[in-house]
């Protein structure tokens, strides 16, 4: 089984944008580490403590918006 999400390969471009997370991308991927902080950057996309981080953005808010119709 295999999953695809549309749009997902944004979420490289969006952290750029991200005031959460502009920095610390920035950061990562301007040098030769790939850590700090608990944060990592793999394959483009960056992880907090083995966490996907998702920027600011609808997927953001549809995500949130999801959850909460759960609880």
């Amino acid at each position: 089984m295999r999953t695809e999400v549309i749009g997902f390969e944004r979420l490289k471009e969006d952290y750029r944008d991200c005031p959460d997370f502009n920095d610390t991308y920035s950061l990562l991927t301007s040098r030769c580490e790939r850590t700090t902080d608990d944060f990592l950057v793999e394959n483009g996309y960056l992880f907090k403590a083995q966490k996907l981080c998702i920027p600011q953005t609808s997927l953001c808010e549809y995500l949130v918006w999801n959850y909460m119709q759960e609880v």
